[in-house]
Formats: C-alpha cells, structure tokens, sequence
C-alpha cells in the first residue's frame, strides 16, 4: 500500500514539474504510475517487496545495491 502511495504522489509530483519545465529530466526509484509521467526509472518499486525472515534478507541485500546507485558526479 505505502508503495501505490508514493508512486501516485512521486507521478503528481512530477507532473507539477514537467508542467513548469518540460524539459527537465527526473530519474529515480518508482513504479508504473512514475514511469508514465515521465520518470526515467533506475529501480522499479515492486521489486522490494519483502515478507519474512529470509526475504528481508535477500532484499536487504538488493538494497544495499541500489542505495547509492549514483556518484555524487552523477548529481
């Protein structure tokens, strides 16, 4: 659930955005709805589901991965 809820405001966000500035460019961490208002999007959202013991292992370990997925010369 909290996942739909960022990824509905991360696209309304960006909506905002790209309405005063169409040609920005805005990259990062989200879902179907981010994708269709125009986030380029590095790590999809729905691959950090994660329930139990073992699979908040294995995504913790995704995740370490995809923390700084950029070098501060990116930015």
């Amino acid at each position: 659930m909290a996942k739909h809820l960022c990824d509905l405001h991360g696209a309304a966000l960006t909506k905002a955005i790209k309405k005063s500035c169409p040609s920005v460019t805005i990259f990062g961490m989200g879902g179907s709805k981010m994708k269709e208002a125009g986030v380029e999007i590095v790590h999809d959202i729905n691959k950090l589901t994660a329930m139990g013991i073992v699979e908040v292992k294995r995504s913790s370990c995704t995740d370490l991965h995809i923390r700084h997925p950029f070098s501060k010369g990116d930015l």
